[in-house]
C-alpha cells in the first residue's frame, strides 16, 4: 500500500472524503487513500488512552499486542516509519515490537494520537462498516493462525511473518473504508454472478483489482 505523508501528529477528521466513483489509475488511487489517512478501530484507540495513563508505563511489548490486533494500526506504523526513514537506515523495519522501540514509548504516543476511527469513517455506511469489520476480523484470524504455524515451525521470523499475513488483505480493508458505495457495488455484482472471479468484478466496479493495488 501506499506512504502516509500526512502529518502524523495533527488530528484528522472523521469526515474523511469517501470516493464516490472509480479513480482512473492506481497511482490515483494510492494519492488518494494517502491523503485521506488511514483509521484505526476504536478498540485501538480506547486500548492507548488506558496504555498511555497507566502506571508504571507500558514497554514496547504491550504497545506492540495492541498494534498487531489492528491491521490498520499496524500499516499506519509502518508507513510512518518508511516516510520518515533516517538517512542512516539501511534495512526495513518489519516487526511492529522492534518499530515501537525505535519511536520510543513517548513519541509513540505523541505521533498517534487524536486518530481517527473506522466507526466514524463509515457511521453513514453501516453495511460497508460491516464489510470492514469482517475483512479485519479474517485478517487478524489468518494472522493468528500464521502466527502459530510459525511458532510451531520454530521459525525465526515468527511476527514478520504474523504482519505479513495480517496486512495480506490491507487494500480491500482500505478500499471497503475509503470506497464504501464501490465496495458494496462490488460486493453485489458478485453475488448476483458467484462464478466470476473477485478480480474480475473488482476490475469493473474500481477498474483495477485489489491484488493489482497491493
Amino acid at each position: 500500500m501506499s506512504r502516509t505523508t500526512a502529518t502524523p501528529t495533527a488530528p484528522e477528521t472523521a469526515n474523511m472524503p469517501l470516493l464516490p466513483s472509480p479513480l482512473p489509475s492506481s497511482a490515483a488511487y494510492i494519492d488518494a487513500f494517502t491523503r485521506a489517512g488511514l483509521p484505526v478501530l476504536r478498540h485501538t484507540v480506547r486500548a492507548f488512552e488506558e496504555l498511555r495513563s497507566a502506571d508504571p508505563a507500558p514497554g514496547a511489548r504491550e504497545i506492540a499486542a495492541v498494534v498487531l490486533a489492528d491491521p490498520l494500526m499496524t500499516l499506519r506504523l509502518l508507513t510512518h516509519l518508511e516516510a520518515n526513514r533516517r538517512a542512516s537506515q539501511n534495512h526495513d523495519i518489519t516487526t511492529i515490537e522492534r518499530a515501537v522501540l525505535m519511536l520510543g514509548v513517548e513519541p509513540f504516543f505523541a505521533t498517534f494520537s487524536d486518530l481517527p476511527t473506522v466507526e466514524d469513517t463509515l457511521a453513514a455506511h453501516p453495511k460497508a462498516l460491516v464489510v470492514a469489520l469482517k475483512l479485519i476480523a479474517r485478517a487478524r484470524r489468518a494472522a493468528t493462525l500464521a502466527r502459530e504455524f510459525a511458532t510451531m515451525r520454530r521459525d525465526h521470523e515468527v511476527q514478520e511473518i504474523t504482519v505479513a499475513t495480517l496486512l495480506r488483505e490491507a487494500t480491500e480493508i482500505v478500499c471497503a473504508i475509503h470506497a464504501p458505495t464501490l465496495t458494496l457495488e462490488a460486493i453485489a455484482r458478485r453475488q448476483a454472478e458467484p462464478a466470476r472471479s473477485a478480480a474480475e468484478v473488482q476490475r469493473e466496479v474500481f477498474g483495477i483489482s485489489a491484488a493489482e493495488l497491493q
